[in-house]
C-alpha cells in the first residue's frame, strides 16, 4: 500500500492578492478538522490605496488560524481586538456562533514593499463548540515550541506532535507544524493521527520516495509512517488530526453541521444582525457582491462520530450578539495566556505517540487575555493607520468543488 493516499494540486484564486487553494478539494474534503487551506502570496502591495485589504466579513462554526512567513497583517474584530501578526506568530479566532473581522495590510508593509506571504487555514469546530462564544487569541512566535536537529528546524503551531505540545488552543485532537529541512535532511512523520497532510511551500521533497512538487498537498495513508527527505532546502507544513465527527456544510465564510444554520447566518449578515467591527465603516457583501444566481448548498460528508454534543445557546441574534453556555460548574485555570474558564467535567484523553494528552475542554473555554485594544476611529482615507494584524478568512470566493460553494 502506498504511503500517499492523494496528491492535490493547487487551485489559483484571488482575494485581492494571489492565493493557492488546496482544501477543500475534489479528492478530499478535509484533513482532520482542517476544511480550508490557502497558501497566500508572496505579494507586494501599492504604497497608496487598499489593495490586499479584506473588508469586514462574518464567520460561524470554524476557527481561523493565520501564520505568516513574511510581512505582516492587521486583524480587527467585533470583540474589539486589534492585533498585528508577524512571521512566526499565530492568530487564532474561533467564530463559534458568530464573529466579524477585517484584515488589512499595515502602512509600513506597504511603504517598505515587504512581501506578505503565509498560510491561512480553517478548522471546523466540533459539534459541542459550534455555537460557543467567539474568542480571539494571539500567540507570539517565542511562545511556540521549537525543535532543532541536524538539518531540521521545526515549530509546532497547534496540538501535540514530535514530543512537543503547543500552547495554542486546540478544539479537537489535531496538530500543525512549520518545518524547514536542509538539502539531504530526513524526518519521519509518525502515524499518530488518522488523517495527515504534507504541504510543500517551497523546495523539493520526497515522501517515501515519491516526489512532491512545490505548492502541492500530499494526503497520507492512515497508519503508515511517512519518511520525508529533502532534495533541496525545503519548507513544508504538516498537519492533521482526528476525522470530523460528522458532515459539514460550507457556504462563503460559514461552516455548519446543519443547512438551516447557514441560512440563518446568511440572513443575519444581510440584515445587519452581526455585531460590527468597531471603527470599520466598510463591509463585504455576501458572495462578494456578485450578481450571479445563488448555487444550491452542498456539504462535506464525514462518517465517524467522536464528539458528544453539549448544551449551548447564543443569546441575542442567531449569529453573534452575545453567545453563552448553559453549562454550570466551570472553574478558572491560570495559563501563560491568561485565565481560562473550564467546564467542570471529566475531560477526554487521547494519545499522540508516547504522549498522553488530556483535553481541558478548550472547545468550551473562554480565554481572558489582556484587555483588548479598542478602535474608536479609522481614517476612511487610510484604514491602515492603526498597526495590528491577522488575515482571518482571506476568502471572498470558495473553490468550486463538490464540497464547497462558489461565493464571489
Amino acid at each position: 500500500m502506498s504511503t500517499l493516499q492523494h496528491l492535490i494540486s493547487p487551485q489559483a484564486s484571488d482575494v485581492g492578492f494571489p492565493v493557492q487553494r488546496l482544501l477543500p478539494a475534489a479528492e478530499v474534503a478535509s484533513v482532520g478538522p482542517f476544511v480550508f487551506f490557502d497558501h497566500m502570496g508572496p505579494a507586494r502591495f501599492a504604497r497608496v490605496g487598499t489593495a490586499g485589504d479584506v473588508r469586514p466579513h462574518p464567520h460561524i462554526g470554524l476557527a481561523t488560524v493565520t501564520y505568516l512567513y513574511s510581512g505582516a497583517m492587521m486583524h480587527r474584530d467585533s470583540l474589539g481586538y486589534v492585533q498585528r501578526i508577524e512571521p512566526g506568530a499565530i492568530n487564532l479566532m474561533a467564530a463559534g456562533c458568530g464573529i466579524v473581522h477585517s484584515e488589512r495590510v499595515p502602512a509600513d508593509i506597504r511603504a517598505d514593499q515587504t512581501p506578505v506571504h503565509g498560510i491561512q487555514i480553517w478548522l471546523a469546530l466540533p459539534a459541542a463548540s459550534e455555537e460557543m462564544a467567539p474568542v480571539f487569541h494571539h500567540y507570539p512566535a517565542e511562545s511556540l515550541p521549537v525543535f532543532a536537529a541536524e538539518g531540521v528546524s521545526l515549530r509546532l503551531l497547534i496540538g501535540a506532535a514530535f514530543g512537543l505540545v503547543s500552547p495554542v488552543i486546540a478544539y479537537s485532537p489535531t496538530f500543525q507544524a512549520d518545518i524547514e529541512l536542509a538539502a539531504g535532511a530526513t524526518l519521519d512523520l509518525p502515524p499518530d493521527y488518522p488523517e495527515r497532510g504534507v504541504y510543500l511551500a517551497g523546495g523539493r521533497l520526497r515522501i517515501a520516495g515519491t516526489p512532491l512538487e512545490p505548492g502541492h498537498l500530499a494526503v497520507l495513508t492512515p497508519g503508515r509512517s511517512a519518511p520525508l527527505e529533502a532534495e533541496t532546502t525545503a519548507r513544508l507544513m504538516v498537519f492533521g488530526g482526528e476525522p470530523l465527527e460528522g458532515r459539514r456544510f460550507i457556504y462563503w465564510n460559514f461552516v455548519a453541521r446543519r443547512r438551516e444554520r447557514i441560512e440563518i447566518a446568511k440572513a443575519d449578515w444581510a440584515t445587519g444582525r452581526f455585531t460590527p467591527v468597531p471603527g470599520e465603516t466598510e463591509f463585504t457583501p455576501r458572495r462578494g457582491g456578485s450578481d450571479r444566481s445563488e448555487p444550491p448548498l452542498q456539504r462535506i460528508a464525514v462518517q465517524r462520530s467522536r464528539t458528544r454534543p453539549r448544551s449551548q445557546r447564543c443569546a441575542g441574534s442567531a449569529s453573534s450578539r452575545g453567545c453563552q453556555s448553559n453549562e454550570t460548574g466551570s472553574s478558572g485555570v491560570e495559563t501563560g495566556m491568561g485565565k481560562l474558564c473550564i467546564p467542570a467535567r471529566r475531560m477526554p484523553v487521547w494519545r499522540s505517540g508516547t504522549l498522553a494528552i488530556r483535553s481541558e475542554a478548550l472547545d468550551r473555554a473562554s480565554a481572558v487575555e489582556k484587555p483588548p485594544t479598542r478602535v474608536t476611529a479609522i481614517s476612511r482615507s487610510n484604514p491602515n493607520d492603526l498597526r495590528a494584524s491577522s488575515i482571518g478568512s482571506l476568502s471572498r470566493s470558495c473553490r468550486e468543488t463538490p464540497m464547497c460553494l462558489p461565493a464571489a
